[in-house]
């Protein structure tokens, strides 16, 4: 991916015969959604625009943990998991170029607004660490 003069995100590479999402982009946002259907659930990613890292000024991602990570680019996502009527996982995502961290869960029934959430759990990082990484396997085959 790269930017025009414009800033508008333009994708320079194809992408493999065998990816398994729509592309949607959305015109006047900075976003991109892709769209899959997995095993009866319908899984949604809203890509935002890349976080671009130069190392020219110092700034980095989240500033305070001094880790590789502050200077690799990034892509924040929003990755919601939902079977018909059911409730859904909404995931809040970093997306590195190596793995995909997952910052937040909530739970959200399936004919609330965009910002009702029924459930949102404790900070991901204080979850117990077997159901951390049980989370990001479920997120990963997703």
């Amino acid at each position: 991916m790269s930017m025009d003069h414009l800033g508008t995100l333009v994708v320079v590479e194809k992408f493999p015969s065998d990816f398994p999402f729509e592309i949607e982009g959305n015109p006047g946002l900075q976003t991109l959604t892709l769209k899959r259907t997995y095993q009866g659930e319908e899984i949604e990613v809203e890509v935002h625009m890349p976080d671009l890292v130069t190392g020219e000024n110092g700034d980095d991602h989240d500033g305070d943990d001094g880790s590789e990570k502050a200077t690799q680019s990034c892509l924040p996502l929003v990755v919601s998991v939902s079977k018909k009527g059911a409730l859904s996982l909404e995931f809040s995502c970093i997306s590195y170029p190596d793995q995909i961290e997952i910052e937040s869960l909530a739970v959200k029934h399936p004919k609330s607004s965009e910002d009702e959430i029924a459930f949102k759990g404790p900070n991901f990082l204080d979850l117990d660490e077997d159901l951390q990484k049980a989370f990001n396997r479920y997120l990963k085959m997703r």
